[in-house]
């Protein structure tokens, strides 16, 4: 496993953990003063291996952002999380949203172009039986036409 994927989703999950003390992470409908989101962008395996069941043990649910592009089978393992690995997660409770088909930086792609990869990677995820309502832009990059 790549040693910085896996010290990046430690620290999300550790941050998490820390605000549940101070009631800003509700966990089981408990806590009444706000939330925080856990979101993870690009579908790497170690977010399925270990981000997943880490939360998963605290009741913690987030939103996994994934490009599409990197997903040549239902069942690949090299670049991303797996369709079925996705739909157990969202079963899980988590959400599952679109980040592009092959992750480009929008702010260098025509009208057209930031249209096809929107539309396809959701459409690819709803293909195979994910609900998606969210976008995430690959590398957080946007312009005044994505505002």
């Amino acid at each position: 496993m790549n040693r910085r994927a896996f010290v990046g989703v430690l620290v999300c999950v550790v941050l998490a953990l820390s605000l549940l003390p101070l009631g800003c992470v509700r966990v089981g409908g408990s806590g009444q003063r706000g939330v925080v989101s856990i979101t993870f962008d690009d579908g790497t395996p170690s977010q399925y291996d270990i981000a997943f069941p880490l939360m998963q043990s605290y009741g913690l649910h987030g939103t996994f952002y994934v490009p599409t592009g990197y997903c040549p089978t239902l069942d690949c393992r090299r670049c991303m999380i797996s369709i079925p690995e996705l739909l157990e997660m969202q079963a899980a409770g988590n959400e599952v949203g679109s980040h592009s088909v092959s992750h480009p930086d929008f702010t260098m792609l025509s009208d057209a172009d930031i249209e096809r990869e929107a539309k396809e990677s959701k459409a690819f995820l709803e293909r195979n039986g994910l609900v998606v309502n969210s976008f995430s832009y690959p590398f957080g990059t946007g312009d005044l036409r994505l505002a």
